[in-house]
């Protein structure tokens, strides 16, 4: 299989993960066939944890001079913002470590889990999240599935054939911290974005349907999306920030499409101020928020760890965030079957609860969402949108979104 990451960029990637080094192997979103992919890697503190992280204000990552990568866990989840500075490139961390082949930093304490969420459990927490929705006016709570497998695909190989099958428009990443572990990713959802001059740009993501099929947007797809938009919109003008609301429309992002509002707004409210109270969105969370999150934890058989977090980049002067979404957690296996080398891989996705979701309809959706992610984990495909339906789907076509 051809890789189209830069030799050097897998090679650091590689040893950085079997040295336990932090680093970071990610592409930011393009308008074109695909973005530049970026490497760096930086030594763990000296009691072991990430060189990177995320106060308030924001210093970590607002220093114009100081290109860094960073990850958080899910809000409910002992949230926590890690990650890499630029201290190492790829020739520097092999350079490094060809001078100290015996470096091994510890493994994170995190470890994948063994078992899938069980339908029948899955079911009964959607019945018990349904009724908690229709009980209560205005609200919606995200129900998330793990899926559990083994894979002798690299992290190398999978990341690069999700960025070879997703749109461009998609942030990209393998990245590896202590706290966290090493992740993987593709996620089409802009958190929060901010350009030197100050102004800010997120979007409102949510309701989903095949990409395939011609069905209209309906009134379940459309109100769920309408309470994503309007909590953005509220919370960055609660923060005396001026907004503007752009046009709703569907956004494409592989084999599935979404309903997407473009929002941007202007003002003084440091990064990491606006950051933390938009994150988490009711677009992995639910509104009422706190409630909804407290409905996750007491519904939800697994950990989110830092799936429905926070993930992205600080390159040249612009800090670009994003939804951890269509991701994966993985840990060095042995098949026990076949003996062979590989990882454990968790991979997660979720959907909307409304007052008139139905479970066959929701179990589907996720279905569709963790789609591409199995396919590259289970096939190792050149093109792994060879293994399921996607006529009518254009795997390189960005949609840009214009106010």
């Amino acid at each position: 299989m051809s890789i189209s990451i830069p030799a050097e960029m897998a090679m650091a990637a590689d040893l950085c993960a079997r040295h336990y080094i932090p680093f970071a192997l990610f592409r930011l979103p393009s308008s074109g066939r695909g973005g530049e992919w970026r490497f760096m890697a930086s030594l763990p503190e000296p009691d072991g944890t990430s060189p990177v992280s995320l106060d308030a204000d924001a210093s970590a990552l607002m220093d114009p001079a100081s290109d860094c990568f960073f990850i958080s866990r899910y809000g409910a989840d002992e949230p926590h913002m890690a990650g890499v500075r630029a201290q190492f490139d790829a020739e520097g961390i092999i350079s490094h470590l060809t001078a100290n082949p015996n470096v091994r930093f510890g493994d994170s304490q995190e470890k994948t889990g063994r078992r899938s969420t069980n339908y029948a459990a899955w079911l009964e927490a959607f019945k018990r999240v349904r009724a908690f929705v229709q009980a209560e006016e205005g609200s919606k709570v995200v129900l998330s599935r793990m899926v559990a497998l083994f894979s002798a695909v690299t992290p190398v190989e999978v990341v690069d054939m999700l960025a070879s099958v997703n749109p461009p428009g998609q942030f990209t990443y393998l990245c590896f911290t202590p706290e966290n572990g090493l992740w993987y990713g593709s996620t089409p959802e802009l958190l929060l974005e901010q350009a030197p001059g100050g102004e800010y740009r997120t979007m409102a993501l949510a309701g989903t349907l095949p990409a395939s099929s011609d069905l209209p947007w309906d009134a379940k797809n459309k109100a769920e999306q309408a309470i994503v938009a309007d909590f953005i919109c509220g919370t960055l003008a609660d923060l005396g920030l001026d907004v503007t609301r752009g046009r709703r429309k569907t956004l494409q992002t592989g084999i599935v499409r979404h309903l997407c509002t473009p929002i941007k707004a202007t003002g003084a409210a440091p990064f990491g101020e606006v950051l933390e109270a938009l994150n988490p969105t009711p677009a992995v969370a639910g509104l009422p928020r706190d409630v909804a999150m407290a409905v996750i934890d007491a519904s939800e058989t697994h950990q989110r760890r830092c799936y429905a977090g926070a993930v992205g980049a600080r390159v040249a002067g612009r800090t670009h965030a994003y939804v951890n979404l269509r991701c994966g957690f993985a840990t060095p296996a042995i098949d026990n079957s076949s003996m062979a080398e590989g990882h454990l891989h968790n991979i997660f996705g979720g959907g909307g609860i409304m007052p008139d979701s139905d479970e066959e309809t929701e179990w589907s959706e996720v279905d569709a969402k963790l789609a591409t992610l199995i396919a590259v984990l289970t096939t190792g495909l050149d093109d792994p949108a060879t293994a399921f339906d996607v006529s009518d789907v254009s795997l390189t076509e960005h949609i840009d979104l214009p106010f």
